[in-house]
């Protein structure tokens, strides 16, 4: 099976033309938090440690301990998740820090032009952090999915984000 779905992904699903699927995820906390320690892991050894609680409205507690050269701080902060990605546009997450996320996205603004401490798809803009999706996919080799995905919309309920995709083959 392996060997036919990586014929037809050589081959940009093209025999898949005028597919169109609206797909919803269910992400519990353990999995985001697995997922993020993985992307983590790969490229930054100044979190010590960084733990997600997923709360109702689109907002995530996150409590995160960071450590650059002899200082470490711990901040425990509100964030809240853009509702839309528009993948076509501009296939960022967006994610705004609350007023006590403030003081680390400064500190991560600051250590990042220092040490250069965050991934390159990751930029801290005033009070929003951004992840640029289409560049992390294509980091771990998933550039090919890229075009099919259109527009994902997110939502939280206590300790779940719901992902609801479109995607859509022309």
């Amino acid at each position: 099976m392996e060997k036919l779905f990586n014929k037809y992904r050589e081959h940009d699903f093209s025999e898949f033309k005028g597919i169109h699927l609206d797909a919803t995820l269910p992400i519990t906390e353990v999995v985001l938090n697995d997922v993020v320690q993985e992307f983590l892991g790969a490229h930054n050894d100044n979190v010590q440690h960084l733990r997600i609680a997923i709360r109702d409205q689109n907002t995530l507690n996150v409590d995160v301990r960071v450590k650059l050269g002899f200082l470490a701080k711990t901040f425990n902060f509100d964030a809240i998740v853009g509702e839309q990605i528009d993948f076509q546009a501009s296939p960022k997450l967006k994610i705004s820090l609350s007023g006590s996320g403030l003081p680390l996205g400064i500190l991560a603004r600051i250590a990042n032009k220092i040490f250069g401490v965050l991934p390159e798809e990751v930029n801290i803009v005033g009070r929003t952090i951004e992840v640029n999706l289409s560049t992390m996919l294509s980091d771990h080799g998933l550039h090919d999915i890229i075009p099919l995905l259109k527009v994902a919309r997110i939502e939280t309920i206590s300790e779940k984000l719901i992902l609801h995709l479109r995607i859509e083959l022309n």
